[in-house]
């Protein structure tokens, strides 16, 4: 926290993944906070890491939906590459389950909205490969962002996923695992 990353000021360390830690940050142009996706250093020259993020972040940008994290911008800070999301404010659907089963209207409404972010991403030939309560936010408002794109493929994209699990194994389809 107050480090400098380019042009933000990092706030928090969100959490972390196989591939990249997430930061809460704060632009230093316009003061907006933000959510920074960092790749590791140790991958930052695997070639094959690269491209994976590169696409992460391809896929992102040609999205705008209300139901999906807002891809802002990438970048690089020496030589990691990053992405900038919207941050949202509010909690996953993870650690909203952990008190409990929520209301059946609740759950309907969150169904709707994440119908309506894979057939946004659908409509684009994209599919998500990683759907799972940690990557859906529910903002304080009550509605549902879709986010963490690692896993999403172009239907008839740059990158072949024949024949390779993608996902969270708990979470991946009976026939990928």
């Amino acid at each position: 926290p107050g480090s400098h990353f380019g042009r933000f000021i990092i706030e928090q360390r969100l959490g972390a993944g196989t591939t990249g830690t997430v930061f809460r940050a704060r632009s230093l142009e316009g003061n907006k906070t933000v959510a920074i996706k960092v790749l590791l250093p140790h991958l930052a020259k695997d070639r094959t890491v690269l491209v994976l993020f590169e696409e992460e972040a391809r896929v992102g940008l040609q999205l705008s939906h209300p139901n999906i994290v807002q891809t802002i911008y990438v970048g690089r800070y020496g030589e990691l590459p990053y992405i900038v999301f919207e941050f949202v404010h509010g909690l996953t659907l993870q650690s909203m389950l952990a008190s409990g089963p929520l209301p059946q209207p609740h759950c309907l409404w969150i169904l709707r909205q994440l119908g309506q972010a894979l057939r946004q991403l659908r409509q684009k030939n994209l599919v998500h490969q990683d759907i799972k309560p940690d990557n859906i936010i529910i903002n304080h408002e009550g509605n549902a962002k879709l986010t963490d794109l690692g896993f999403a493929r172009a239907v008839k994209g740059r990158i072949s996923w024949a024949g390779v699990a993608a996902g969270t194994p708990l979470y991946i389809s009976p026939e990928q695992a």
